[in-house]
């Protein structure tokens, strides 16, 4: 897995746990 490809997937992985947050904030709070 290229360094290109982790900083993609890790941008996504905020970017969705951002608006899952935003959605749904008390599973946010049990997923951290």
């Amino acid at each position: 897995m290229s360094y290109l490809h982790l900083l993609t997937y890790f941008i996504f992985i905020v970017i969705t746990d951002f608006k899952w947050c935003k959605t749904y904030p008390e599973c946010c709070y049990l997923l951290k």
